[in-house]
C-alpha cells in the first residue's frame, strides 16, 4: 500500500520544502488549508511556472505575501516582469566604473590613461578591482 503524500510533500516536488510548508501553513492560518487535490493542480502550475524558467520557491512566497490562495502562471511572470520594470536603471556612473574596472582588469595601459586616481580608489574601495591591478595597468592610486 502505497501513502499518500500531503499537500506540502506534492508542493515540495517544485519547490524547497520550506516554501511548501510555509504556504501550507499559511493557507491553514488563513482557514483555507489546502487539500490534496488543490495542492496537485498547483503543483501542475509550479510545474509549469519551472518550465517557463520561473522559480517555483519564489511563486509560492510571491502567492503567500499578495494573499493569493493559489499561483497562475501569468500572475507569476507578470509579478516578475513588473517588479523588475520598478528597479531603477544603472546610473550612468556606476556604468562609467565598471567600465574602469574592466580596463584595468584588461591590463591594457592604453585604455587606463584617463581614469581618475580618485575613481581607482574607489574601485580598490568597492572591491571590483586590486592595488595590484592599478599599478600593473599603469593607473596612479
Amino acid at each position: 500500500m502505497t501513502a499518500i503524500e500531503t499537500p506540502a510533500e506534492i508542493l515540495a516536488h517544485y519547490a524547497t520544502k520550506e516554501a511548501a510548508d510555509s504556504f501550507c501553513a499559511w493557507r491553514k492560518r488563513t482557514k483555507k488549508p489546502l487539500s490534496e487535490t488543490a495542492a496537485l493542480r498547483i503543483a501542475k502550475t509550479l510545474a509549469a511556472i519551472v518550465a517557463a524558467g520561473g522559480d517555483a520557491t519564489d511563486a509560492l512566497g510571491m502567492a503567500e505575501e499578495r494573499g493569493w490562495q493559489t499561483i497562475r502562471p501569468d500572475w507569476y511572470a507578470k509579478a516578475v516582469k513588473d517588479e523588475c520594470a520598478a528597479m531603477p536603471a544603472p546610473s550612468q556612473a556606476t556604468d562609467k566604473l565598471a567600465t574602469w574596472a574592466e580596463s584595468i582588469r584588461s591590463g591594457r595601459d592604453y585604455l587606463c590613461r584617463s581614469i581618475p586616481s580618485t575613481a581607482a580608489r574607489e574601485l580598490v574601495l568597492r572591491g571590483m578591482v586590486t592595488p595590484e591591478q592599478c599599478k600593473s595597468a599603469g593607473v596612479v592610486l
